[in-house]
């Protein structure tokens, strides 16, 4: 899961950093995503919009979630929407479980360095007795450091921490994963 987070974000903020419109023209290469099933690409060129993002499943099937012991569904990964006059690039960590946590904040470990993710965008929504929470950060020079560490510690142990009123999930991305 977190190489595959790590390329997508590495692969994402690469984007982010080429002129826009590029984006909306047949001119832009999107042959960067061949064989990469893990990502998905929406884009219409009418409006020049372009939204590339990870898809959804358990680590065993290839995707980007874990299972907590209380059957809570943990996931971590990045979304990114472009356009002719904007565009956001997203770090987004999910939970999804039959009870409320009160998700709002997560702390991540890469070796020495603490990163503690207090001011991103939360949601929280109830559908046919499951809990949806989202913690969203976007992606501002203010990450850039916490991304390099996350490239440079691509093999290494990392700890992350979702942090909610009512319950704390803790969990590791291994190198091996």
């Amino acid at each position: 899961m977190r190489k595959r987070l790590i390329s997508f974000a590495l692969a994402a903020t690469i984007m982010v950093s080429t002129s826009l419109p590029a984006f909306a023209t047949k001119k832009f290469d999107m042959s960067v995503f061949d064989g990469k099933d893990y990502v998905g690409v929406v884009t219409d060129d009418m409006t020049g919009w372009t939204f590339a993002f990870p898809r959804f499943g358990t680590i065993e099937e290839g995707g980007t979630y874990i299972v907590s012991d209380d059957d809570s569904r943990l996931s971590a990964s990045s979304s990114l929407y472009l356009n002719d006059t904007y565009d956001f690039y997203y770090l987004d960590f999910n939970r999804t479980g039959s009870f409320a946590s009160g998700f709002n904040s997560v702390i991540v470990k890469i070796g020495d360095n603490r990163y503690n993710f207090s001011n991103g965008q939360t949601d929280s929504t109830v559908s046919e007795g499951i809990v949806l929470e989202s913690f969203s950060l976007p992606m501002k020079k203010e990450l850039v450091p916490f991304m390099n560490d996350l490239a440079e510690h691509i093999n290494d142990e990392i700890k992350v921490r979702f942090v909610g009123i009512y319950k704390d999930y803790d969990y590791f991305l291994l190198g091996t994963l």
